[in-house]
């Protein structure tokens, strides 16, 4: 049986389980038929530009965009470190949001503090009336006020379909959100991150989200000073809608207790607190006279691995089996596989490497982690750095600016970039991080380690002052698939 031998029926069913990049890449273009279910029947299109390359997002803009743009329902566009500058490329394609008029879900991820990125990218939300959800995650926008986004904020309220919301943006000093100005008519699921926040902002908050249903926040805000229980924190009828309430990283307990004077109708809480000591007295006297309809608590606490805290009876038989992301100093002992039997979901480790006594330990939990992408040094002698003979066949990410004993980072010479790009562990990379000791290093980097496609490098002597501009040298000695950008003096990201 052939490809061309199923039912369209069957190949649309298919199809459904290709991203849209590698559908079209491997379809379109085959023959009249294909193109036809391609561009006619194939009803929507789900487009995550994470991990993208740059030759494939150049290839996917001008050919096949605009011919599926009015059937993408999804679209997540990127500017973190495996795609960095992503968002400003679709800026300057001409391409605006409003193309993407049956979009149902948006997620604008790692958007930083690139010149040419401005709030006009935008400025057209508002024509997205089918948008359901909307998500900004860890943007980093240190250029600009929360105020240039007051409008943005606006248009956000006014989307007459969006449902659910997340709200992960840093600015400019210390306010990341804007009081909106406008009514919510759809809005119930509402996250905010890094919300430095006073109490009085929530009662204005929940005003013009009057359907909430479910309210994430996590605040770094020290208020301390206790509020007067006045008629504005008095519960509003506007409030009462809201039954689930998560508080990440919250320090003050007089915001804390705000919100719970606020939200009476609270049935599930999840709270992760830090600098604020409560006992169980304390916890059931705010419950009981708060939360009144209150069922499912959970609370989470930071818990840093001693060995001897696990000598206690009652820790003893703790276990942590779905680990993600891992931070540890070598060596650890057998009571630690006691307490973290399993590293399949591992997708991060950061370590510290004190002695070379300790490298096997290393490979041991490399080993048992067949999921692991991240593997970044903190701390490490200079004879285990770099890791040319550890193996690992899922590390696609290495961060090797870790620290020797003397607290100087290790620069890589020509010879440690050559065994590096040759070693196991080197030869998959896709994404690396490095301090290196003169700019032949990164041309040996670029032109020897065939799957990288994003190098975060340190040059020190890298500096406004030099005759010659590291950047346009560069650029002359590598190929123009090669993107370069300067973070800042010292760091230079270098994309394909």
């Amino acid at each position: 049986m052939t490809l061309e031998s199923l039912s369209n029926e069957l190949l649309l069913d298919l199809f459904e389980l290709f991203d849209a990049v590698n559908l079209l890449r491997a379809f379109s273009g085959l023959n009249t038929r294909f193109n036809s279910l391609l561009y006619t029947d194939v009803r929507s299109y789900r487009v995550d530009l994470r991990s993208i390359s740059k030759e494939d997002f150049n290839i996917l803009y001008p050919a096949y965009l605009p011919l599926i743009s009015n059937r993408i329902i999804y679209l997540r566009l990127s500017d973190d470190e495996d795609t960095p500058c992503q968002c400003v490329y679709f800026q300057s394609t001409g391409f605006t949001l409003s193309r993407f008029d049956n979009l149902r879900s948006l997620t604008l991820s790692s958007f930083s503090s690139d010149l040419n990125l401005n709030q006009y990218f935008f400025s057209d939300l508002h024509e997205l009336h089918n948008l359901t959800n909307l998500k900004f995650v860890h943007c980093r926008l240190y250029h600009f006020h929360v105020e240039d986004f007051r409008d943005v904020i606006d248009q956000i309220w006014k989307l007459p379909k969006l449902s659910h919301l997340y709200w992960d943006f840093t600015f400019k000093y210390e306010r990341h959100f804007s009081m909106p100005t406008y009514l919510s008519t759809s809005l119930q699921y509402l996250t905010i991150r890094n919300y430095n926040c006073c109490s009085y902002d929530f009662s204005r908050l929940f005003e013009k989200t009057p359907r909430l249903r479910k309210f994430f926040i996590s605040s770094n805000s020290d208020e301390d000073d206790d509020l007067p229980f006045s008629h504005e924190f008095l519960p509003a009828p506007q409030s009462l809608s809201v039954t689930r309430l998560i508080l990440l990283s919250i320090r003050s307990l007089p915001l804390m207790t705000s919100l719970f004077k606020l939200l009476p109708s609270i049935t599930r809480l999840k709270v992760e607190i830090y600098s604020i000591t409560l006992d169980g007295h304390q916890w059931k006297e705010m419950i009981v006279n708060y939360l009144p309809q209150l069922k499912d608590f959970q609370f989470k606490i930071d818990l840093g691995y001693e060995p001897w805290m696990f000598h206690d009876e009652a820790l003893s038989h703790i276990q942590l089996t779905n680990i993600e992301k891992l931070s540890l100093q070598l060596p650890i002992d057998q009571q630690f596989f006691s307490i973290i039997p399993k590293l399949e979901n591992l997708l991060s480790l950061t370590v510290a490497i004190p002695t070379e006594n300790h490298r096997l330990q290393l490979q041991a939990l490399l080993d048992r982690a067949p999921r692991l992408f991240a593997l970044a040094f903190k701390f490490c002698v200079t004879s285990a750095m770099p890791p040319y003979r550890y193996t690992s066949s899922s590390i696609c990410r290495l961060d090797l600016q870790g620290y020797d004993p003397s607290r100087r980072r290790h620069r890589y010479d020509i010879r440690q970039c050559m065994e590096l790009s040759r070693s196991s562990i080197g030869i998959q990379c896709r994404i690396l991080a490095i301090e290196v000791e003169k700019p032949k290093c990164i041309l040996q980097l670029i032109y020897s380690m065939l799957n990288l496609r994003t190098l975060h490098v340190s040059y020190e002597n890298d500096k406004r002052s030099n005759q010659y501009d590291l950047v346009k040298v560069l650029q002359h000695y590598l190929p123009s698939t090669w993107s370069i950008t300067r973070f800042c003096y010292g760091h230079i990201i270098i994309q394909s």
